[in-house]
């Protein structure tokens, strides 16, 4: 009710260390900027989505699913394939949660579309490792297929749970609630 902010996951996944890794709220005000500004970025031939990134984690303060995350990475990665037919997408989720009848044919038409999906365990990450071409190598064990997979890619997008905003804290203590999911 009061708002809230995107997670930024400094030092996970090399975020703040590699300029090819973004995160999804990133990655849109690139696509705001439309297809021309995404050209001069870059071209993506693969990109990888990694789900769930400082979210959904053991213990607190963000155990919690924040029910956007997958379908904004299915939206994302629609468009990337379709602004860039020959482009490789890889969704390494967790479980994907497309809340909904709308969301689920999202999720099923980006199947249709070539979407790869990558399942992976909370005990088992991926793993993000630069290349000496300025690209990134994405390691998750694909925990369904029961097999390592190795991604070499130009982009790795990270979905990031929202969290309260700072001045949520005061309010809450006003208010006497508790913050979280």
């Amino acid at each position: 009710a009061t708002g809230a902010v995107e997670f930024k996951p400094a030092g996970m996944y090399g975020y703040d260390t590699y300029d090819r890794v973004l995160t999804q709220v990133e990655l849109e005000k690139v696509f705001q900027s439309g297809k021309e500004a995404m050209d001069k970025f870059f071209k993506p031939q693969k990109v990888a989505m990694i789900q769930c990134v400082g979210a959904r984690e053991d213990k607190p303060p963000r155990a919690y699913c924040s029910r956007i995350c997958c379908m904004v990475a299915v939206k994302n990665a629609g468009i990337i394939r379709q602004w860039y037919p020959d482009s490789e997408v890889y969704i390494i989720y967790q479980d994907m949660q497309t809340y909904g009848k709308d969301y689920e044919e999202h999720h099923q038409k980006a199947k249709e579309t070539n979407i790869k999906f990558i399942n992976y365990t909370k005990d088992r990450p991926p793993e993000v490792t630069p290349l000496p071409d300025n690209r990134l190598k994405v390691t998750v064990y694909h925990a369904l297929l029961g097999q390592k997979r190795e991604l070499d890619c130009d982009l790795v997008v990270l979905s990031t749970p929202l969290v309260p905003h700072e001045s949520s804290k005061e309010l809450s203590k006003t208010l006497k609630v508790p913050l979280g999911q």
